[in-house]
């Protein structure tokens, strides 16, 4: 049985359909383009704080007295301020963007008494 007029309404919904289909593409890829970005800086973040990082070195530094060990911890939150800093050019919720407006009241660089 034809159906006077199912060509155009199928037409029509073939390019409707299209449409939908490149928007949800071009919206994922963009998702995908940021995503690893964010979690690879999130994850290098945590090895640089983390045990083996700054605060093992912190816990190093408390037990021993080892001077040398105050340019691994300087250099630790060196790399971690530069990483929150690119972390912060992401689009991200506002919750997390007011977490990363605080600012720790000392740094590391300009203490004399470690």
């Amino acid at each position: 049985v034809k159906v006077p007029g199912t060509g155009g309404v199928l037409v029509s919904i073939a390019l409707t359909i299209n449409s939908y289909v490149t928007s949800i593409s071009s919206a994922w890829e963009s998702f995908e383009e940021g995503q690893p970005n964010k979690a690879r800086l999130l994850n290098q973040l945590w090895r640089d704080i983390g045990y083996g990082g700054i605060i093992h070195q912190l816990k190093n530094y408390v037990l021993r007295q080892d001077k040398p060990r105050v340019a691994k911890i300087k250099a630790g939150l060196a790399a971690s301020f530069k990483i929150l800093e690119t972390y912060r050019t992401f689009t991200l919720t506002p919750a997390k963007r007011n977490c990363l407006q605080c600012r720790p009241s000392f740094y590391w660089n300009s203490r004399s008494d470690i």
